[in-house]
């Protein structure tokens, strides 16, 4: 656990340069206006990270309600209204101020310090405060020497904050520094991640809030249940407007649900019908497939039939061009025994007489014209015309005759 046991504030309402010391149960107790409450406000300012939106200024003295303190009235020294007030304060307010405040904590467990903190600076000229900085220094106790240059025995000047800024970071190893434009969500998130027991057990920064701005009050707890209401359950207002919107918008999403219940259910039919169609399609398409693969082997069958009678044809071609090959051998051999019987037939005694035979045949024939009805019947024309077939059947077969000399006579 981590305990809050040191305060350092500088130029923080009528405080100069302090740092306070806390050990285990600490009382403050001085008359009214001696600033009791500028030592709560401070603490609230520093975990609030100066966000307006969580402060309350002088809780317990209000009732809860909001006082007319500011940042700006505290770093220069003045309350409420922000006027100076010398009879009251004895002192008069800053014209010019930086500010620093700085919660130091100690780990009860290691005994390691962490300090938390902000940088500030207000004037008198600007009616508006400005956060300079906020930083979370793990294992850093910080003093009122790191924000302060001593002059002259008890004087003090507040150093810049950028050479505050510089020397942190030389300091500290990890330190978390950012600018005032910076969110104070992220601020408070950081310190409360280094503040919590454990990465395990970390503290929320809606319950923190609530727990603390609940605490500042210092109103008595009447009831256990007044307690878990009020430092224990999350704040959760009814909103009626929020509720009203839920439900009508709940209506609206029945409605709807209904509407595309029942375009799923119409949808659904024409799905049904879209897979009837498909598979009458579908049974369309098989068919069609299986008669075209009947057709295709049909002609698988007819292209073999006909392959194979293109296999004989193409035989029987080629037996009939061997045939017509040997025949026109063997024409080309008559031909040339022919050509050599004719050219012995021109050259033979026996072509010689035949050829006088003729023409003493046309001879005869011209002589007796009268009588050509009844040549035929002539022993003597009758005779020539045995004699000149006979000559011609020898001449044709002489080739073959083997008694030549008796076949002529």
């Amino acid at each position: 656990m981590k305990k809050l046991n040191r305060i350092v504030l500088v130029n923080w309402y009528l405080l100069g340069a302090e740092e306070i010391e806390i050990r285990g149960n600490t009382a403050i107790i001085e008359p009214t206006g001696s600033g009791k409450s500028s030592l709560l406000d401070a603490i609230q300012t520093v975990l609030t990270g100066a966000s307006k939106r969580h402060l309350n200024y002088n809780a317990s003295a209000n009732d809860g309600k909001a006082s007319g303190r500011s940042i700006r009235s505290y770093i220069l020294g003045m309350i409420d209204s922000g006027q100076a007030n010398a009879k009251v304060f004895g002192t008069q307010p800053r014209q010019d101020a930086t500010c620093y405040l700085a919660l130091v904590f100690e780990d009860s467990i290691t005994g390691k310090e962490s300090s938390v903190g902000l940088a500030l600076s207000a004037s008198l000229a600007s009616p508006e405060e400005d956060i300079l900085g906020r930083f979370v220094l793990p294992n850093y106790g910080a003093r009122k020497t790191d924000f302060i240059d001593v002059v002259e025995g008890k004087s003090y000047k507040a150093k810049p904050w950028i050479e505050v800024r510089e020397s942190i970071k030389k300091i500290c190893l990890d330190p978390y520094i950012k600018s005032g434009s910076a969110s104070a969500t992220q601020y408070i998130n950081r310190y409360l991640e280094e503040l919590s027991p454990s990465s395990e057990q970390l503290i929320t920064l809606d319950s923190f809030l609530k727990n603390f701005k609940n605490a500042l009050k210092f109103v008595p707890i009447a009831s256990p249940t007044r307690f878990v209401q009020d430092f224990v359950l999350a704040e959760a207002p009814l909103q009626v407007g929020a509720y009203q919107k839920s439900l009508n918008e709940y209506r609206q999403l029945e409605a709807k649900t209904l509407e595309v219940s029942k375009r799923i259910d119409d949808l659904k039919l024409i799905q049904q019908d879209c897979d009837k169609k498909h598979q009458q399609e579908q049974s369309a398409i098989n068919y069609q497939w299986i008669a075209t693969e009947a057709r295709f082997d049909e002609l698988g069958s007819k292209q073999d039939e006909i392959q194979d009678q293109y296999e004989l044809q193409k035989e029987r071609e080629e037996e009939i061009e061997e045939e017509l090959t040997t025949q026109a051998s063997l024409l080309k051999q008559l031909q040339s025994q022919l050509l050599r019987f004719e050219q012995q037939y021109e050259h033979s005694d026996v072509g010689l007489k035949l050829q006088q035979l003729e023409q003493n045949k046309k001879l005869l024939v011209l002589q007796e014209p009268a009588r050509s009805e009844s040549r035929f019947t002539s022993p003597s024309i009758n005779l020539v015309t045995i004699f000149a077939y006979c000559v011609q059947r020898c001449l044709i077969e002489r080739g073959n005759c083997s008694n030549r000399r008796i076949c002529f006579i």
